[in-house]
C-alpha cells in the first residue's frame, strides 16, 4: 500500500479522542516530509509500547539494573551537553537507587530487593505498564532536545532508546515526554514505555513530597490487584462530587461579564427539527400578532427588525398560541432585556419564539449554563477551586465565573490539605495515610461520608471507567476490564450503599456498551496497524 495512505491514515486516527489511562501504550512519531506527524516503525513493526512481562529470560531484577543504568547514561549526556545532569549529582545515585525519583507502581518495581523482592513482585504485578520517572520541571526544553539527538541509539548492551510522540515543547505541555525503548537479550526483545515527568523539585534536587502523594500508587492497593489509575479517578470524582452546590443553583457569567454589563454564558437547544415556514415577514404582521399580547412600542427597532428575517408566519403564530400568563411575563424579560434577558443577542428570543412551545413546563433559565462541582482534582495540579463568585446575582441567582487553570489561586497539593478540603474535617495520621490508597479511601468515605456522596463518588467513577473514552489498553480487552473489574468490586464491597445507585444497578446494560466500543475500537486499531506494518 502506498506510504503517503499509511500516513493519512494515522493522521486521522491519532486526531480521534482516546485516553489511554494507564499502562504502557504509546507510539513513538516523528515528523514526517510533509511536516505532518508520522508514527516510528521499528523493525518493520508500528513502535508502540506494551506491558511488561518478566521471565527467565528478563528477570525484574535485571531488567531495574539495566534501565538504571541507562538513566545515569541519559543524565551523563544531558550533563556534557549542558553543563548539568537531569539530577543533581549529589543525590542522583540516592533518589534512583532509593526509587525516590520514580512514582506511581514504578516506586515498587524499582525498590531495593530488601524492601520488596522479585517473588513478591512477580506475585502481585503480573504485567507492568510504563515507567513513571520524575524530572524537574525546569529540564523540559533541554531534555526535549537531547532525546530528539538519541533516537535510534544504543544506549547500552541491552536497552535502545527508540523515540518519543511529541514533535513539539509546546506538545509537552509542561507535563511528561513518552519514551519508547527497546529491551533486548538472546531470545528475548520488547518495547517499553518511560514517562518523563516533568515536576517541582526542591533545592536539594528532590521531587516535593505532594508531587509523590499526587501521582503514587499504594502497595496495598498493589497486592490487592488494584492499579493506580483508581486512586487518581476516585480523587477525581470526589473533587468533583462532593464539594458541590445544587444543580442550576446558579448562573455562569462569560469571560467579559462585569457589574455594569453582565453577561451570562447560554446553552441553547438545537432548533433546527423544529422549524416551521421561512422566515422572513414584515412589521405589520410581528405588530399584529406578538404586538397583540405585549407592548412593542419601547422595543429597539434594529432589534426587531433583526427578529424579522429570523422567524417565520407560521412559528410567530404557534408562538403566540402557546403564550399564557408565565410566557408572556418571559417574552416582556428578554424584549426589554431584563434579568436573564440582559444583554442577551436575538438569539435568545428566536430560540424562545421557535423552541418553548415544544415545551410543556418552560423555563427561561433552561438556556442558560450551570453546574454543580465547584472543584476539580487531577495529578498535575491537585485538587483546585475552579468557580469564582461573582460580586452580583441575576434574578436572585448567584453568578460565578469559571476560571482557567492558570488563573486558579485556591489549590491544594499535599495530602492533608485536599483531604480537609474535600472532607471538611481536620485530617488526623490515620487520615492523611489513607488518602494516599484507593483502599484507604473507601475507609475514609465510610467513616466522613453519607450514603448519598458515596453513591455520587461511585457514580463519578464509574463515568470515567465505563462511559467516558478511559481505554487502558490498546492491545488486549481484558487489561481493561478486568483491572477496572476489581477495582469497582473493592468500592461496592466496602462501601455497599453504592448498591443501591442506578449505573450499579445496570451496570450489565453499560457494560454490555462498553465491551461492544471497546472491541470496534481495538479492532480499528488492528487495522490500521496491519496497513502501516504491511
Amino acid at each position: 500500500m502506498n506510504l503517503r495512505r499509511l500516513v493519512l491514515d494515522w493522521k486521522a486516527y491519532i486526531k480521534k479522542p482516546v485516553i489511554l489511562s494507564e499502562g504502557g501504550n504509546a507510539i513513538a512519531f516523528v515528523r514526517g516530509e510533509d511536516g505532518e506527524r508520522s508514527p516510528v516503525l521499528w523493525n518493520g513493526n508500528l513502535a508502540q509500547a506494551a506491558p511488561i512481562i518478566f521471565d527467565e529470560k528478563i528477570t525484574r531484577d535485571k531488567f531495574v539494573k539495566d534501565v538504571k543504568d541507562v538513566i545515569k547514561i541519559i543524565d551523563n549526556i544531558h550533563k556534557r551537553a549542558f553543563g548539568e545532569g537531569l539530577y543533581k549529582e549529589k543525590v542522583r545515585d540516592e533518589i534512583l537507587e532509593t526509587a525516590y525519583t520514580f512514582m506511581g507502581s514504578s516506586e515498587f518495581l524499582f525498590a531495593p530487593n530488601d524492601k520488596i523482592s522479585d517473588e513478591e513482585y512477580n506475585k502481585y504485578k503480573k504485567k507492568t505498564g510504563d515507567i513513571d520517572l520524575l524530572v524537574s520541571e525546569d529540564k523540559i526544553p533541554s531534555l526535549f532536545q537531547i532525546l530528539n539527538e538519541l533516537r535510534g541509539r544504543k544506549l547500552s548492551p541491552t536497552v535502545t532508546f527508540v523515540g518519543h510522540n511529541k514533535l513539539s515543547e509546546t506538545e509537552i505541555r509542561g507535563e511528561q515526554i513518552n519514551g519508547i525503548f527497546e529491551f533486548k537479550v538472546p531470545g528475548r526483545d520488547f518495547l517499553f514505555q518511560i514517562d518523563f515527568v516533568f515536576v517541582p523539585f526542591d533545592n536539594e534536587g528532590r521531587p516535593f513530597e505532594e508531587e509523590k502523594f499526587l501521582r503514587g500508587s499504594s502497595w496495598e492497593d498493589i497486592k490487592q490487584g488494584i492499579k493506580g489509575i483508581g486512586h487518581k479517578l476516585i480523587l477525581q470524582s470526589l473533587g468533583s462530587e462532593i464539594v458541590t452546590i445544587p444543580w442550576g443553583s446558579a448562573l455562569l457569567a462569560t469571560g467579559s461579564s462585569r457589574p455594569d454589563k453582565i453577561r451570562l454564558k447560554t446553552k441553547m437547544p438545537n432548533i433546527s427539527d423544529i422549524r416551521l415556514g421561512t422566515p422572513g415577514i414584515d412589521m405589520a404582521v410581528l405588530q399584529d400578532t406578538l404586538g397583540s399580547v405585549v407592548d412593542l412600542s419601547g422595543i429597539s427597532k434594529s432589534y426587531l427588525k433583526s427578529l424579522l428575517k429570523k422567524v417565520s408566519i407560521e412559528e410567530i403564530n404557534r408562538f403566540v398560541e402557546s403564550l399564557d400568563e408565565k410566557r408572556i411575563s418571559i417574552l416582556n424579560t428578554i424584549l426589554n432585556k431584563q434579568g436573564l434577558g440582559q444583554n442577551q443577542t436575538i438569539t435568545l428570543l428566536v430560540t424562545f419564539i421557535v423552541h418553548s412551545p415544544t415545551v410543556e413546563d418552560f423555563e427561561l433559565d433552561s438556556y442558560f449554563d450551570t453546574f454543580k462541582s465547584l472543584m476539580s482534582f487531577s495529578m498535575g495540579n491537585g485538587l483546585q477551586v475552579k468557580y469564582a463568585l461573582e460580586p452580583y446575582k441575576v434574578g436572585q441567582k448567584d453568578v460565578y465565573r469559571y476560571l482557567k487553570v492558570s488563573e486558579r489561586e485556591i489549590k491544594f497539593r499535599k495530602a492533608e490539605d485536599v483531604f480537609e478540603a474535600i472532607f471538611g474535617n481536620r485530617a488526623t495520621v490515620e487520615d492523611v495515610r489513607d488518602i494516599a490508597s484507593f483502599l484507604g479511601i473507601l475507609r475514609i468515605m465510610n467513616r466522613y461520608l453519607s450514603p448519598e456522596k458515596k453513591i455520587s463518588t461511585y457514580n463519578g467513577l464509574f463515568y470515567h471507567f465505563y462511559e467516558s473514552t478511559n481505554f487502558m489498553s490498546a492491545h488486549n480487552i481484558q487489561d481493561d476490564l478486568v483491572p477496572k473489574q476489581i477495582i469497582m468490586e473493592a468500592f461496592e464491597n466496602l462501601v455497599t450503599e453504592v448498591k443501591n445507585s442506578k449505573k450499579y444497578k445496570n451496570k450489565e446494560i453499560i457494560l454490555k456498551e462498553w465491551i461492544k466500543r471497546y472491541e470496534e475500537k481495538l479492532e480499528s486499531n488492528r487495522a490500521k496497524k496491519d496497513r502501516v506494518q504491511n
